[in-house]
Parts: C-alpha cells; structure tokens; sequence
C-alpha cells in the first residue's frame, strides 16, 4: 500500500508544542470491504474459496497540526477467523477449502478479518529539516464479515426411494417395468443447506433423453425404454449421492407343463402350447425378468 500524505501550512513551533502535548490521534477511518471468488461466495464442499480485502482506505481525524502522516505495509498485520475463530489465519487474503479447514463443512459460514497497523506523523522543524515520530500502533481494528456457504448432496430421489449414499445397494435401488418408446422416470437430487446450489451443479452421471447435459438441473429424466441396470449419480465437488434405476422387461415365459408348437404367426413375442388336460385344472406359468430381480422386488402389478 502506498503511504498517504496529507498536507497544510503551519508554524513549527506551533507544531512542536500541539505535539507533546497530545501526540495520539483522535479518530482512525479504516476501512476495507471483503471480496469473494466466487461471488456470491457458493461453493461445492471439497472446493476452494478465495477471499481479500480490497478498496482499502485509510485516514486519521483529530490530529494536532501537522504537515503529513504515513502509513504503510511495514508497520502492517492482518488475521482472518472463520465461523468465530474455528479457523484462524494471517494476511489479507485467505483461501478456504471445505473439508480440509477445521470445522468448514457443509453449511452456512462467515469469515471475518481484522488488521492492527502503525503511522507516522511527520513536519518541519526549525532548521528546515523533516522529523517523524512514530509508529503510533492501532489495532486490532475490524473489518467486518462475509458470509459463505459449502454445499453438499444431501440425497437423491426417485418414485419413494431415497439414496443419501454415493454406494447405492437394494435398498437405493428403484424398479420399474419398461415402458413404451421415449417413457421416462424423473430423479431429482436435494441439497444441504436445502435450495442453495452453487451455479451449475448439481453435476449428474447422465444426460437428458435428448443428450443434453443436465448439469445445473436439480432433477434429471432417466429413460424407461430399455431393460437394464443403471446407477444414477448427483455430485458437487466431492458430495455426491447414488441410485441404482432398474428397467424390468419379461424375458421368457415358460409354462410347467405342455408342448410348444409353432402358431405360424412368426412372432418371437408368442408362444403356443399344447397342455394334456389334468384334474387340477391347473397350470403354472414362469416369468423371467430381464434383468434379473428377487421375487420380492416386483411391482404389484408386474
């Protein structure tokens, strides 16, 4: 920082006595505001937040007369704390990275700086040479708060399942029956604190039917058109949560007893069977789902 000098038209003498007699200032005017990369200071936990002081001002009222005063980075110290002194550190600048700095985890947080710093006070005297007397210390002196916020995947959903894991099993496993070309099932990721996605995230393992990106959309439209097995995730930064999407199709169904023989409609879809007639009158049909799934799994109207 630059000194600062102020000037005025006074007599030595003058000086000389003002000053032994009050050499303290008055009033000091420091002020700074605290700036945030990002801004608004957001961001997914595991990333980094830069934060500094800048538009510094520096003034002293209420001074005896003089003819200037200096202050400069010398005589200067500065020291941040987070969340009321969780995390403490020197300089104007402070870079905070959410999992790494003490008690900086996913939630609400507010770093605040302060500064301490010596001036000068300077003149003429009679033989025409320039005195100083100093440094005259202040601190510690405040320079207010700034708010930030870590964000996390708190969950994902679909249908009522509900993962808060990023190592989904069964029970993070959702099943549905296929459905007819283009069908789809909406997955939606929440947060934590709730509703405050850093820009652009959440991130998410797949695309938009369209193959579109889905980055920055709280909900994704997983298709339903094809059998298989998939796992779905949510992430920002390094949170994230899974579920696993199971698109069920029946594969085969086989009769326990009969005879197939061919319909002629030369459709793998239909099958024909001749089945003896018996007593019971009954026959059991298996299905087999594609892919595979315990009985328990099934949809009541599979």
């Amino acid at each position: 920082m630059r000194p600062v000098k102020i000037s005025i038209t006074l007599a030595a003498s003058a000086f000389a006595l003002l000053f032994s007699v009050n050499p303290l200032f008055s009033d000091v005017v420091w002020t700074a505001s605290i700036a945030s990369s990002p801004d608004p200071a957001v961001v997914c936990y595991g990333s980094s937040t830069d934060f500094w002081l800048e538009d510094e001002q520096f003034d002293i009222t209420g001074l005896p007369d003089h003819e200037c005063w200096t202050h400069g980075d010398q005589t200067t110290e500065y020291r941040w704390t987070v969340n009321g002194g969780a995390v403490e550190g020197n300089g104007s600048s402070a870079t905070i990275t959410s999992g790494n700095n003490g008690n900086v985890g996913a939630g609400n947080h507010s770093i605040s700086f302060e500064g301490k710093t010596g001036y000068f006070i300077c003149w003429t005297d009679e033989d025409d040479n320039q005195q100083y007397d100093g440094p005259h210390q202040v601190g510690w002196h405040s320079f207010g708060s700034k708010g930030f916020t870590v964000v996390k995947v708190a969950s994902v959903s679909c249908s009522e399942v509900t993962s808060t894991t990023g190592t989904p099993g069964l029970a993070e496993t959702v099943h549905v029956a296929i459905g007819e070309a283009g069908s789809t099932i909406t997955i939606t990721a929440a947060s934590y604190p709730p509703d405050s996605w850093p820009s652009g995230t959440p991130s998410w393992s797949t695309s938009n039917p369209d193959g579109s990106s889905a980055s920055g959309q709280t909900s994704v439209n997983a298709r339903t058109d094809s059998a298989g097995a998939s796992t779905v995730s949510a992430s920002c930064g390094t949170s994230n949560a899974a579920i696993i999407l199971k698109v069920i199709e029946v594969e085969s169904l086989e009769p326990n007893i009969g005879e197939e023989i061919d319909d002629g409609d030369e459709d793998p879809d239909t099958r024909t069977f001749v089945v003896p007639a018996a007593d019971t009158g009954v026959v059991t049909v298996n299905a087999t789902p594609n892919p595979d799934v315990a009985e328990a799994m099934l949809l009541p109207d599979s």
